[in-house]
Protein backbone atom coordinates (compact mmCIF):
# COMPACT_ATOMS: atom_id res chain seq x y z
CA UNK A 1 0.00 0.00 0.00
CA UNK A 2 1.35 3.28 -0.84
CA UNK A 3 1.28 6.40 0.97
CA UNK A 4 1.76 8.82 -1.74
CA UNK A 5 -1.00 11.09 -2.26
CA UNK A 6 -2.84 10.76 -5.57
CA UNK A 7 -1.62 13.41 -8.74
CA UNK A 8 -3.78 16.08 -9.35
CA UNK A 9 -6.40 15.99 -12.29
CA UNK A 10 -4.13 16.68 -15.77
CA UNK A 11 -6.43 18.94 -17.43
CA UNK A 12 -5.73 20.46 -20.42
CA UNK A 13 -5.07 24.12 -18.22
CA UNK A 14 -2.14 22.44 -15.88
CA UNK A 15 -0.69 21.26 -18.85
CA UNK A 16 -0.64 24.37 -20.13
CA UNK A 17 0.37 26.51 -17.27
CA UNK A 18 3.37 23.55 -16.51
CA UNK A 19 4.57 23.82 -20.48
CA UNK A 20 5.12 28.10 -19.26
CA UNK A 21 6.46 26.99 -16.44
CA UNK A 22 9.12 24.89 -18.27
CA UNK A 23 9.52 27.13 -21.13
CA UNK A 24 10.32 30.10 -18.64
CA UNK A 25 13.03 28.08 -16.75
CA UNK A 26 14.10 26.68 -19.48
CA UNK A 27 15.12 29.64 -21.49
CA UNK A 28 14.75 32.73 -18.97
CA UNK A 29 13.93 36.07 -20.81
CA UNK A 30 16.21 38.88 -22.25
CA UNK A 31 17.71 41.50 -19.20
CA UNK A 32 16.59 43.96 -21.32
CA UNK A 33 13.44 45.95 -21.25
CA UNK A 34 10.67 44.73 -23.65
CA UNK A 35 11.35 45.81 -27.03
CA UNK A 36 14.77 47.80 -26.51
CA UNK A 37 18.23 46.17 -27.99
CA UNK A 38 21.48 45.87 -26.09
CA UNK A 39 23.67 49.36 -27.58
CA UNK A 40 27.31 48.59 -26.88
CA UNK A 41 27.71 52.57 -28.44
CA UNK A 42 26.00 54.22 -26.11
CA UNK A 43 28.31 51.76 -23.02
CA UNK A 44 31.04 53.35 -24.98
CA UNK A 45 30.34 56.71 -25.31
CA UNK A 46 30.12 56.86 -21.33
CA UNK A 47 32.87 55.13 -20.15
CA UNK A 48 34.91 57.57 -22.90
CA UNK A 49 33.29 60.41 -21.44
CA UNK A 50 34.28 59.13 -17.67
CA UNK A 51 38.07 59.01 -18.90
CA UNK A 52 37.92 62.40 -20.62
CA UNK A 53 36.47 63.62 -17.37
CA UNK A 54 38.70 62.26 -14.91
CA UNK A 55 41.22 63.43 -17.58
CA UNK A 56 40.45 67.31 -17.30
CA UNK A 57 39.60 66.76 -13.51
CA UNK A 58 43.65 65.72 -12.95
CA UNK A 59 44.51 68.65 -15.53
CA UNK A 60 42.67 71.52 -14.26
CA UNK A 61 43.91 70.91 -10.31
CA UNK A 62 47.58 69.12 -10.66
CA UNK A 63 48.94 69.49 -13.86
CA UNK A 64 47.67 73.06 -14.98
CA UNK A 65 49.31 74.40 -11.42
CA UNK A 66 52.71 73.02 -12.66
CA UNK A 67 52.51 74.40 -16.39
CA UNK A 68 54.33 77.87 -17.41
CA UNK A 69 52.48 80.07 -19.62
CA UNK A 70 51.27 78.83 -22.78
CA UNK A 71 49.92 81.24 -24.38
CA UNK A 72 46.61 79.75 -24.87
CA UNK A 73 43.76 82.06 -23.26
CA UNK A 74 41.91 78.61 -21.51
CA UNK A 75 44.58 77.03 -20.18
CA UNK A 76 46.27 79.88 -18.89
CA UNK A 77 42.95 81.15 -17.06
CA UNK A 78 42.91 77.18 -15.68
CA UNK A 79 46.31 77.22 -14.09
CA UNK A 80 45.68 80.70 -12.51
CA UNK A 81 42.39 79.48 -11.36
CA UNK A 82 42.39 78.45 -7.67
CA UNK A 83 38.97 78.25 -6.79
CA UNK A 84 36.81 76.60 -10.05
CA UNK A 85 39.16 73.67 -10.76
CA UNK A 86 37.57 72.47 -7.07
CA UNK A 87 34.09 73.12 -8.02
CA UNK A 88 33.34 70.52 -10.57
CA UNK A 89 35.07 67.51 -8.88
CA UNK A 90 32.88 68.29 -5.85
CA UNK A 91 29.68 69.37 -7.27
CA UNK A 92 29.51 65.63 -10.04
CA UNK A 93 29.54 63.51 -7.06
CA UNK A 94 26.59 65.44 -5.38
CA UNK A 95 25.05 65.41 -8.67
CA UNK A 96 25.29 61.71 -8.78
CA UNK A 97 23.85 61.19 -4.83
CA UNK A 98 20.92 63.74 -5.93
CA UNK A 99 19.83 62.36 -9.20
CA UNK A 100 20.21 58.63 -7.66
CA UNK A 101 17.68 59.85 -4.91
CA UNK A 102 15.25 61.67 -6.87
CA UNK A 103 15.32 58.24 -8.87
CA UNK A 104 14.95 56.00 -5.69
CA UNK A 105 12.04 57.93 -4.60
CA UNK A 106 9.92 58.20 -7.71
CA UNK A 107 10.25 54.30 -7.85
CA UNK A 108 9.24 54.11 -4.33
CA UNK A 109 6.51 56.13 -4.86
CA UNK A 110 5.45 53.73 -7.99
CA UNK A 111 5.54 50.93 -6.00
CA UNK A 112 3.85 51.53 -3.12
Amino acid sequence: MSLRAAPPEQTPRRLAAAAELRRRVAAPESVHAAGSTPQPCLGWSIAVCAVAAWVVVVYTTLVAKAMPVTGWAVLDWVRADTFFCHLLPMLLPTLVLFRYWSWYSLESFKNT
